[in-house]
């Protein structure tokens, strides 16, 4: 039953996301080769110089780029791929810290550091990318300790980034928070015995 309900949150969460395009011939799926892709210029300026729309692989790159700066320590960088005026939210419980909605560059700053006091992320494996006409969702799996019991954690996810000329201007953050909660709360999951035959 959990995993029914899971899957139909994830297809909810999907559909959202689809419904909100508003050119349904700008929506393409990347394959999970890629969603890594490297920095090779510099976005922002070039995007700056030249007014144009940004494309689908631009803003990915911009994704990779502001986590990459903010997992190196790079805060002053990590920010610049941001707007003044971000609205980051995470969709979980009010019972977690991280369970609100961050607005602009100190609190962005402070929802990464409430993760990292959270949990440790031991893997961390995108699956695939869905574009639109002013967005990006990637759709991803982790598995994490949870702080303070270091309760295991596996969830699938869904970042939602919303630019604004060349810039992330909201992001939103889809995961099993009630999952979280219980591993926050020092809560092991047990597993039910299975059904036998009758």
């Amino acid at each position: 039953m959990f995993r029914i309900t899971k899957l139909i949150f994830i297809v909810l969460l999907i559909g959202f996301f689809l419904a909100s395009c508003q050119n349904s011939e700008n929506q393409k799926v990347a394959s999970p080769d890629s969603v890594g892709i490297s920095s090779k210029k510099p976005i922002l300026e070039n995007l700056q110089q030249n007014g144009k729309e940004i494309t689908n692989e631009e803003k990915l790159q911009i994704v990779n780029d502001f986590f990459k700066s903010q997992k190196e320590g790079d805060l002053k960088k990590a920010l610049s791929y941001l707007t003044r005026k971000i609205r980051w939210k995470v969709w979980a419980p009010l019972e977690l810290p991280l369970g609100r909605l961050f607005y602009g560059h100190n609190e962005v700053l402070q929802f990464f550091q409430i993760k990292k006091l959270l949990m440790d992320v031991e893997q961390d494996k995108r699956k695939s990318v869905l574009y639109s006409k002013n967005q990006i969702a990637i759709l991803g799996y982790m598995i994490a300790k949870v702080k303070p019991k270091n309760v295991k954690y596996e969830s699938d996810y869904v970042w939602i980034f919303t630019f604004k000329k060349g810039k992330i201007d909201v992001c939103e953050y889809f995961f099993d928070s009630g999952k979280f909660l219980n591993a926050y709360s020092g809560k092991i999951p047990q597993i039910p015995p299975a059904r036998q035959g009758n």
